[in-house]
């Protein structure tokens, strides 16, 4: 299994009036997801679980270890939409859902529950994701005794309550998962620091092959909040 799709970059440069990622549109299942797999239901207050202890592996492992867990839960092959996720995807996603890690990471629209991300129908990848890779690390887990096990088996399944809610409330405002035709999918508003916003990478590409630099999108995005179809 090979990893696909290069990193795509972060512009960054201080001549620039706001910071851009790229983001990779992803779809990691074989069908759709839909309110039917993950239905909206109460949850309690809550708090968002962070993980207090950290699990390594190379991103080709996690995605040889997700393709086996999801083969068997879900009863398909799933091998070519989990190679076919951009960069280092499965990696990122532990980073910005289970650590919180607030460092920018390659090519994964980053779905934080608490802001204003939340939303966008390019969050219910990662948080697909994040649901099953949460079970698969879930199903390891012994628990017949109070022990740290447990509390881990019990982190793992709060983490899983919150992602399902919150993909059955994206599925509620997205029952179609598409690609947007926007260059711009999400920004949100520096004040101590500069704005940052999150564009579709192949619609950037298109942008730029129509002969507009990064720099145009920048300042017309800073000065109107245009944001060019293509």
């Amino acid at each position: 299994m090979a990893i696909t799709n290069p990193t795509p970059l972060i512009y960054d440069d201080a001549t620039l009036a706001v910071v851009v990622q790229q983001v990779v549109f992803a779809t990691p299942w074989v069908a759709q997801p839909t309110n039917a797999d993950f239905p909206v239901v109460d949850l309690p207050r809550i708090p968002v679980p962070i993980l207090s202890w950290v699990v390594q592996d190379e991103e080709l492992k996690w995605r040889e270890k997700l393709v086996t867990y999801l083969n068997g839960m879900l009863n398909d092959d799933f091998s070519a939409q989990i190679t076919g996720l951009p960069g280092n995807y499965i990696t990122a996603v532990l980073a910005n859902i289970f650590y919180n890690s607030r460092a920018y990471v390659d090519c994964v629209f980053p779905p934080r529950i608490e802001e204003q991300l939340e939303g966008s129908a390019y969050a219910v990848a990662p948080y697909w994701v994040a649901y099953h890779v949460a079970g698969m690390l879930r199903a390891d887990i012994k628990v017949d005794k109070i022990d740290d096990g447990a509390y881990r088996a019990k982190q793992l399944d709060d983490l899983r309550r919150v992602l399902a809610y919150m993909l059955g409330r994206l599925l509620n405002e997205n029952a179609v998962i598409r690609q947007s035709n926007k260059v711009i999918i999400a920004a949100q508003e520096g004040d101590a620091v500069k704005g940052l916003i999150y564009v579709d990478a192949d619609n950037l590409d298109k942008y730029f092959n129509n002969g507009h630099t990064i720099d145009e999108l920048c300042t017309n995005w800073f000065m109107s909040q245009a944001n060019p179809t293509v």
